[in-house]
């Protein structure tokens, strides 16, 4: 892709093709998803830790 793009710049091709384009473009959409999807993994496990840590404080301290 990066290749055929040069190409077309210098003058001496085409371009990349629309399949290159549009692998690209999914290829993208799934990186941005599994971006989101991880994000979204990190701020559970801080919301699960923080809770619970938050718990353990408001726990009544018996002796």
């Amino acid at each position: 892709m990066i290749e055929s793009l040069g190409d077309r710049m210098c003058g001496s091709g085409s371009g990349p093709t629309q399949d290159e384009i549009d692998t690209l473009a999914s290829l993208e959409a799934a990186q941005q998803r599994a971006s989101a999807n991880f994000m979204m993994f990190v701020v559970s496990v801080l919301l699960k830790r923080s809770t619970k840590a938050w718990l353990q404080m408001s726990a009544p301290v018996t002796q």
